[in-house]
């Protein structure tokens, strides 16, 4: 039976209020919007209103979480599952309405510019990767 591997965060950083910018080990980049857990979570609730607490994001032990405080982290899964639904929107939007339909930030699938990084799906890694799907 194959397995697959858990994405691992090589770094993280702050790319807007309630946004990371997650460096997959793959080498893959997502820019991802956490409001949504910080919002419907009691935990998250001092990164609501402190944004030199959101800024202080680290990479956890072995890359399986972001953390901020000792009792406030998040998983990699989770982060790799937003950028997933997130990066599925946003393709929809334009596919659906065209470019004038979507309000966002620039997208790309380029990895190599460094003004706005491309948001990782996980089909465009195992592609470049050349692991097959299971």
């Amino acid at each position: 039976m194959p397995t697959r591997s858990l994405p691992r965060i090589a770094d993280v950083s702050t790319n807007a209020p309630l946004t990371l910018r997650v460096l997959w080990q793959t080498g893959a980049v997502s820019v991802i919007d956490v409001s949504g857990p910080v919002s419907s979570f009691a935990m998250y609730a001092p990164l609501r209103t402190d944004p030199a607490l959101f800024s202080s994001v680290r990479v956890g032990e072995y890359g399986t979480d972001i953390i901020w405080t000792d009792a406030m982290d998040m998983s990699a899964d989770t982060l790799w599952r937003l950028a997933q639904a997130q990066s599925v929107e946003t393709l929809t939007a334009v596919q659906a309405y065209g470019d004038a339909a979507y309000s966002g930030p620039p997208y790309s699938t380029d990895t190599s510019s460094s003004t706005m990084p491309a948001i990782a799906t996980p089909q465009a890694t195992e592609r470049s990767s050349g692991t097959p799907r299971a």
